[in-house]
């Protein structure tokens, strides 16, 4: 079965609006997000428990997407229930006909 014959799960992209600091600045405003659902994939590449100082768990995962989901480094992805920051910008993955799929390394942080 080919990848895209796995994406099972639905995964939300949300992509922040921008508001302004009191110091001009742009910032991204998480309460004013939009919302994109596609089909995708989730695996877990690893997780680590923090016990320096605090009780924090990180779990570090790749998500696959299919070719073309308008995605960036700065959204977020909600599968589950449970929110994820992209780390990094999207890995386009292409084959001999163009792009193929899309995949995200991502990261919830929770403690």
């Amino acid at each position: 079965m080919s990848i895209l014959g796995r994406l099972t799960r639905t995964v939300t992209v949300l992509r922040a609006g921008a508001d302004v600091d009191r110091y001009g600045n742009t910032i991204h405003d998480w309460t004013a997000a939009t919302s994109t659902t596609v089909a995708g994939w989730y695996a877990q590449a690893s997780a680590a428990e923090l016990l320096a100082g605090r009780d924090g768990q990180i779990d570090h995962a790749i998500v696959y997407l299919p070719a073309g989901t308008d995605v960036t480094g700065s959204d977020r992805i909600r599968i589950d229930g449970t929110t994820f920051e992209v780390v990094g910008p999207p890995n386009r993955a292409h084959g001999r006909n163009g792009e193929h799929h899309v995949e995200l390394n991502v990261k919830v942080v929770t403690g």
